[in-house]
């Protein structure tokens, strides 16, 4: 476990301060294919710095998980907590078989620049194992997807340019 997305990254900390925001990411670091797809995607990204913001390969990554901010019983969730969890998600891990996936076709969405990943069903099995062993930890967990859409992000749009275009559109 470690901190990703630091404050000087893309994503503003938690006003509050008091609240952990814990994900479960596939982080794709040592994977130079992977890598390479999305340098690839960066390049054509960077031809539009109005409009939307690369990801780096620091922080790209496929969420898995979305983990509350309180447990099943209503208590916060600690980094102390989380550490204690990793032991189940191991566990319900252990028998899962690598696999291989595809990347792509990139496109865009309403707020991001979006690759899905295929095929389907193993990242669905891995999603399935992930909440599992998340849920026998005792933490909460929004509603699970069905099917999950697997998919990583290579860019994240300006805010305000794309408050912009939804208006054109809507005009148009």
């Amino acid at each position: 476990m470690r901190r990703f997305l630091s404050e000087t990254r893309l994503w503003e900390p938690d006003a509050r301060g008091d609240r952990v925001k814990a994900h479960v990411l596939w982080l794709p670091h040592r994977q130079p294919q992977v890598l390479a797809y999305f340098a690839r995607l960066r390049a054509i990204l960077a031809r539009y710095p109005d409009v939307i913001t690369p990801v780096a390969d620091a922080d790209l990554h496929m969420t898995l998980q979305k983990i509350d901010t309180h447990d099943i019983h209503g208590e916060p969730v600690t980094c102390t907590r989380l550490h204690a969890a990793a032991d189940a998600l191991r566990a319900e891990l252990a028998s899962l078989e690598p696999f291989g996936i595809e990347i792509g076709p990139a496109r865009a969405s309403g707020s991001a620049a979006v690759v899905e990943i295929w095929p389907e069903p193993s990242p669905q099995d891995l999603y399935d194992r992930v909440r599992a062993g998340l849920l026998t930890a005792g933490l909460s967990l929004p509603q699970a997807e069905r099917p999950y859409w697997c998919h990583m992000t290579g860019g994240y749009g300006k805010p305000r340019e794309l408050h912009q275009m939804r208006a054109f559109v809507l005009v148009a």
